[in-house]
């Protein structure tokens, strides 16, 4: 859980390829976390990870309790993220015990959002970290893949 943690985290912190002229006003807003989808995709992720026997044989109780521990890890987790009009971004972030602070750069280009990370809390980050999101009606959807263990998506606010 706690790798999971970081992994997210690390994802939802990196941020935006540049800003400047792609830089769309119209998206600039505050974004939060949409704690109902992520524990959709949170559960949805975890049952996808199991293979189709064990997935077979998992009880009443069984899916019972994982929807427990979705619902559980959305409650507990925080997330809002400020496109500035300028490019910039700052991320707030609470989950699975960690907490922190990220900022950097963001660009739109069509329906996807490039977020580039430069800043943790403590100052400026040896090696920036970047992720693409897509974007639209007024959500920012970040997908699973090497930097994010299971989707997640952040609504304006």
């Amino acid at each position: 859980m706690r790798l999971l943690t970081v992994a997210l985290l690390g994802c939802l912190l990196a941020a935006a390829c540049g800003g400047g002229e792609d830089s769309s006003a119209d998206v600039a807003g505050v974004y939060v976390l949409d704690g109902e989808q992520l524990a959709r995709d949170f559960l949805r992720a975890r049952l996808e990870r199991m293979d189709g026997a064990e997935r077979a044989g998992l009880t009443a109780q069984d899916r019972r309790a994982l929807l427990v521990e979705a619902r559980a890890t959305a409650a507990l987790s925080d997330v809002r993220l400020d496109l500035m009009a300028d490019g910039s971004f700052v991320v707030r972030y609470r989950y699975d015990g960690d907490e922190g602070r990220r900022r950097g750069t963001w660009k739109r280009s069509g329906g996807a959002l490039h977020l580039r990370t430069t800043h943790s809390a403590s100052g400026a980050l040896a090696q920036p970290t970047e992720v693409q999101a897509r974007y639209a009606d007024g959500a920012v959807s970040f997908l699973a893949g090497e930097e994010i263990p299971h989707p997640f998506t952040l609504r304006r606010r």
